[in-house]
C-alpha cells in the first residue's frame, strides 16, 4: 500500500504541479476544521489520512460503461473545513463529466459531503496510475489512484444444425450456438471440446476496436490469444460427419458422399428402422446406436438406441483398415466382406435371414469383435459365420449362434471355415443351433481343405441334432487342416451321436488345456475321434471326461480308448485328467499369431 501524502502545493493558475513518485505525507499544520476521509463508495476504505490507496480495479474497454464513484469527506474538526482546490492526474482518472466541485469547498463542523464523482475511464487494457490532490489551509493531501483497463472478448461457438455443440473452455465455457462476453487480462488461453459430429476449423476475428488479437495457433483446439483490443472472437467447428436421416433418408447415399470427401470423417444413422440395402465402402465408417437428437450414443446397449437395417450390406475392395468400419446396428439380414475389403465389425447384433450365412468374410483380414451373430432359419442348412478364401479374420468376444433347420440331412453351421482361412478366434461364446430331421448335422466349428484356426479361449457347444442318427460336433477338422486349441471349453452337444472333437483325412490337433467332454446324447458320445487319417500331434494338460463311449477313437483297429490310463499312455503322458480342469489363460497371450 502507498502512503497518504502531504504536500506544499504550487498553483500556477487553476493548475497543481505534482511531484513524481508515491505519495509522502508531509504536514505543514492546519487550522479550524479537520478532514477525514470516509471512503469510495464500493473500494478500499481511508480513514484519517492513513496508509491507503484508491484502488478502482478492473474496468472493462470500449463498452461505453462508466465506472463512477463518489468521494466523501467529513469534518471532523472544530470550526468550518474550506478545501480549496481538488485536482486529479492520470490520463484515465476525471471528475465526472469534466465537472470537479465547486470552489472553493466549505465543510461545516460535523458534516459529510459526498458529491465529489471521480470517474476511471480506461482507453485501452493494462494498469494505470494516477493521484488525487486535495488542498486546503496550509497543506495538501495526496493519495495514489489505480485501475486496470480490460479488454472485452466476446466469444462464440458456431455449428450446424441441431446437433451442433461443443464448448470453449477457460476462462468461461461457451456451448455452440451461444456467445458470452467476459473480460480478460492481456493474455488467455482458450480450448475448444466437440463431439463427434464436429470438427474444429479455426479461430478468426468477427470485429475488432483496435489491434487485432495475435494467434499463437489458428488450427489447434488449444490455442493462445494474446488479446490488445476489444475483439470479438468465433470459433468455427465444422459438420465431419454425414448424418442419416438428417442430411440424407438413404443410407447409401451417406456412404457415396463421405467416401468421396476426404475431410468427412464417417456416416452416422441415427435410432430407427432402415429399410434398406447398401454396400460400404473404403474411407466411410458406419457409426448406429445414436440418439434421435444425435448428441447421445449408447452403441454397447443395444437396446437404448436401436438403429435397425432390415436388408443386406456388403463391402469389397482393397483397403485393409478400419475406414469400412460398420459399428452399432441390429441388422436383419446379411453382411459380406470380400476381396480385400480389411474392416472393423464391432458391436452390431446381426440376425441371419434363411440359409444366407449371417455374415460372410471372403478372402479379407478383418476384426470382428463384441458381436452379436446368430444363423438363420432354413430348411436345408443355416450358417451364422462362414470364413472362406484364406481369410485370416480375428474373431473377439462375440457371440456366435446357430440357426435352425428342418429337413432330414440338414446342416447347421455355427463358425463354417473353408479353402485355406485361418481364423483367430479368442473369447468366443460359440453355441451350436438345432438341426432337426433324421440324419442332420450341427457344427459349432467346422474347418474344411486346409484350414488352419487358432482357438484359445472359447466357450464352443456342438447344439442340437435330436432325429434320428443325428450328430453334433464342438470342432469339426477335415481334410489336411491343422487346429491349434488352448483354453477352451469344449463340448460336443447332444446330438444322436456328439463329438467334442472330430478329425478325418489329414486333420492335426494341438490340443492343451482344454476341458473336452460331452454334455448328453442320446446314443454314442466321444471326446477326441480321429477318423482315417486324423490326428492329434499334441494332448497335454486337458481334462477330458463325460464320454462314456471313448475318451479317445482313433481308426486303427482296437484303438478305442475310454479309460483316461489309457489315454495318457498312448499319448506317453499322464497330464490329462478324467475330470475338468481349472486354468487361468496366460497373462501377456497373443490373441493372434
Amino acid at each position: 500500500m502507498k502512503s497518504v501524502l502531504r504536500i506544499i502545493s504550487i498553483l500556477i493558475g487553476s493548475a497543481v504541479i505534482l511531484f513524481t513518485g508515491g505519495c509522502d505525507s508531509i504536514s505543514t499544520g492546519s487550522a479550524g476544521g479537520e478532514i477525514q476521509y470516509v471512503d469510495f463508495t464500493g473500494f478500499e476504505k481511508i480513514y484519517n489520512n492513513q496508509e491507503g490507496i484508491l484502488d478502482f480495479g478492473g474496468k472493462p474497454v470500449g463498452t461505453g460503461d462508466r465506472a463512477i464513484q463518489a468521494l466523501k469527506i467529513k469534518n471532523i474538526g472544530a470550526g468550518d473545513l474550506i478545501i480549496n482546490n481538488i485536482s486529479l492526474v492520470g490520463a484515465a482518472f476525471s471528475f465526472v463529466d469534466g465537472k470537479g466541485p465547486g470552489l472553493p469547498l466549505l465543510i461545516p463542523e460535523g458534516k459529510t459531503i459526498n458529491d465529489i464523482f471521480i470517474e476511471f475511464s480506461p482507453d485501452s487494457g493494462g494498469d494505470y496510475e494516477g493521484k488525487l490532490f486535495v488542498e486546503r489551509e496550509g497543506d495538501t493531501d495526496c493519495f495514489d489512484l489505480t485501475g486496470q483497463g480490460l479488454w472485452l472478448l466476446t466469444l462464440t461457438v458456431a455449428g450446424s444444425g441441431d446437433d451442433s455443440y461443443g464448448a470453449i473452455r477457460s476462462p468461461v465455457n461457451v456451448t455452440a450456438g451461444n456467445s458470452v462476453t467476459i473480460a480478460l487480462p492481456d493474455a488467455a488461453r482458450l480450448s475448444c471440446e466437440i463431439n463427434d459430429f464436429f470438427d474444429l476449423s479455426q479461430w478468426s476475428v468477427l470485429s475488432n476496436s483496435g489491434e487485432a488479437p495475435v494467434f499463437e495457433n489458428q488450427s489447434a483446439k488449444d490455442t493462445e490469444v494474446i488479446l490488445k483490443s476489444h475483439t470479438e472472437i468465433t470459433l468455427d467447428i465444422l459438420q465431419s460427419f454425414v448424418i442419416v436421416p438428417d442430411n440424407t433418408a438413404s443410407i447409401q447415399s451417406a456412404i457415396d458422399t463421405c467416401s468421396a470427401d476426404s475431410n468427412l470423417l464417417g456416416v452416422i444413422v441415427r435410432t430407427g428402422t432402415y429399410n434398406q440395402n447398401f454396400t460400404m465402402k473404403a474411407g466411410a465408417p458406419l457409426y448406429g446406436g445414436y440418439a434421435s437428437s444425435g448428441s447421445a450414443r449408447d452403441y454397447k446397449n443395444r437396446t437404448l438406441y436401436q438403429t435397425i437395417v432390415n436388408g443386406s450390406i456388403g463391402a469389397s475392395g482393397s483397403v485393409l483398415d478400419n475406414s469400412v468400419l460398420l459399428e452399432g446396428f441390429i441388422i436383419n439380414g446379411h453382411v459380406s466382406y470380400s476381396s480385400g475389403a480389411g474392416a472393423g465389425i464391432q458391436h452390431n447384433t446381426i440376425n441371419g435371414q434363411g440359409g444366407t450365412p449371417a455374415l460372410s468374410l471372403n478372402s479379407v483380414t478383418s476384426e470382428v469383435q463384441h458381436n452379436i451373430i446368430t444363423g438363420g432359419s432354413a430348411a436345408d442348412q443355416s450358417t451364422a459365420l462362414f470364413v472362406t478364401g484364406r481369410s485370416v479374420p480375428r474373431l473377439l468376444f462375440n457371440e456366435i449362434h446357430g440357426g435352425t433347420t428342418t429337413a432330414d440331412y440338414s446342416k447347421v453351421y455355427v463358425v463354417r471355415a473353408t479353402e485355406g482361412a485361418a481364423p483367430v478366434l479368442y473369447g468366443n461364446t460359440i453355441s451350436g443351433g438345432t438341426a432337426a430331421g433324421a440324419g442332420s448335422e450341427s457344427f459349432a466349428v467346422f474347418n474344411d481343405f486346409e484350414c488352419e484356426p487358432l482357438l484359445r479361449g472359447n466357450s464352443i457347444s456342438g447344439g442340437s441334432a435330436p432325429g434320428a442318427d443325428g450328430r453334433t460336433y464342438g470342432i469339426y477338422m477335415v481334410n489336411n487342416g491343422k487346429a491349434v486349441a488352448d483354453y477352451n471349453e469344449i463340448d460336443g452337444g447332444d446330438g444322436y451321436e456328439a463329438f467334442a472333437l472330430y478329425g478325418a483325412y489329414g486333420a492335426n490337433f494341438y490340443l492343451s488345456y482344454n476341458n473336452i467332454f460331452t454334455s448328453s446324447a442320446a446314443g454314442r458320445r466321444y471326446g477326441v475321434y480321429l477318423g482315417a487319417q486324423g490326428r492329434v500331434r499334441l494332448l497335454t494338460e486337458n481334462g477330458l471326461y463325460g464320454c462314456p463311449d471313448s475318451m479317445l477313437h482313433t481308426s486303427i483297429p482296437d484303438t478305442d480308448i475310454t479309460d483316461i490310463e489309457a489315454v495318457n499312455d498312448y499319448f506317453h503322458t499322464d497330464t490329462n485328467r478324467a475330470s475338468a480342469i481349472s486354468y487361468t489363460i496366460p497373462e501377456g497371450e497373443p490373441i493372434h499369431e
